[in-house]
């Protein structure tokens, strides 16, 4: 008698800790409310976004789909469909996700609701994520895998046409990371925003260039300080925007990677692939970096960021090996001072199809814009 008190007091405390987990969130753009869970650090949504975007769909574009699975979304649609406060997860949110759910070979079943999967597919839903059988939309428009697949959409891009997101399965216990076609539509779970930004002391002052006598404001972020507007130097080969001269005031001038080199200013110099990966690191991570580091305007498909420390990164675009200018609005591509072999060297780029910040190569021949970074 003794022992099976205990085991129903155990079991009452373990079911109002789980219930000290749950909670409700009232999206105020159209007044929906959503069951909300913490799983260990993190705290997500328990039901699939339902928030009406362009290029979100009701799976067989069936209304009452949209109640019961919510809306499935394009990645681009994704990024920015979550409320304030929440946001598109990315691969770490996922991975700390799996691992606080058991681990990756067992979470898919914690995670998976206890119907709706077919053959036998249910989950355990351990932890009251109740995630869902939603199918998809593919890039054909067909809706497809209702019952067997759901899939959720992360921030994290893999290259210019696919994306990461969550894979559950009807036929596994287990979780994966996948990447799809950004024009598939797949189900989107939010996540709370945890801090707006990291706690990093920033710094505002300025430099004036004592070649043209221009002026720029600089920030001192963590350890470095850095130019928070882009060169506009006006060196014998650098270049504006369209050839427009308004755009180099608005943008700055573009460099080929030579003459980046040497484009900054006494006690200055152009970053090493080094010092950007350090610049992403104090302003939290590469998920989440662009979104701090951008501009609050001027970002195509409602990509804007936050500029949380002033850095003010606007979609500059890009000037092509053969003159052509491009991606204005979409991309900022910024020199770093290290090459990948001989005719490649390294940038770190923003995007407005993604919160991240990434490094990558490109030829020395293609113009970028320059930040410059104090010695």
């Amino acid at each position: 008698m003794k022992n099976r008190l205990l085991f129903i007091l155990v079991a009452l405390l373990a079911v109002s800790g789980f219930a000290e987990t749950q909670g409700t969130l009232v999206d105020k753009r159209d007044g929906k409310k959503y069951k909300t869970v913490k799983i260990g650090d993190q705290t997500w949504m328990a039901e699939n976004l339902n928030y009406e975007v362009q290029d979100s769909y009701c799976y067989n574009d069936d209304e009452s789909n949209c109640k019961k699975h919510g809306r499935l979304y394009s990645w681009k649609a994704a990024l920015y469909a979550c409320p304030v406060g929440w946001h598109l997860p990315g691969n770490i949110d996922f991975k700390t996700l799996y691992e606080s759910a058991g681990g990756k070979q067992v979470a898919g079943k914690k995670l998976k609701n206890k119907e709706g999967w077919n053959n036998n597919g249910n989950g355990t839903d351990d932890f009251g994520f109740s995630a869902l059988s939603a199918g998809a939309k593919d890039n054909s428009g067909r809706y497809i895998v209702e019952g067997y697949l759901t899939l959720f959409w992360g921030s994290m891009e893999k290259d210019c046409d696919k994306a990461f997101g969550l894979l559950l399965n009807f036929g596994a216990d287990s979780v994966n990371l996948e990447s799809g076609s950004k024009d598939f539509r797949w189900s989107v779970r939010c996540i709370k925003d945890e801090t707006v930004v990291p706690a990093t002391e920033v710094t505002v002052d300025s430099v004036t260039d004592s070649r043209d006598g221009q002026t720029y404001k600089t920030l001192k972020i963590g350890t470095q300080t850095w130019m928070a507007k882009n060169l506009n130097y006006k060196a014998d080969s650098s270049f504006c925007y369209d050839k427009e001269e308004s755009n180099c005031a608005k943008y700055g001038r573009f460099y080929k990677w030579d003459d980046a080199l040497r484009a900054c200013p006494s006690g200055w110099h152009l970053p090493s692939k080094a010092e950007f990966e350090t610049l992403i690191g104090s302003v939290g991570d590469k998920q989440f970096a662009g979104r701090y580091l951008k501009s609050k305007e001027g970002w195509s498909y409602s990509g804007n960021g936050t500029d949380a420390f002033g850095f003010s990164v606007l979609p500059a675009g890009i000037r092509g090996h053969s003159g052509n200018y491009g991606y204005e609005g979409d991309y900022a591509f910024f020199w770093s001072s290290v090459e990948n072999n001989s005719s490649n060297a390294y940038y770190m780029s923003l995007s407005c199809f993604g919160l991240n910040a990434s490094l990558g190569d490109t030829g020395k021949n293609i113009a970028l814009t320059v930040r410059c970074v104090k010695d």
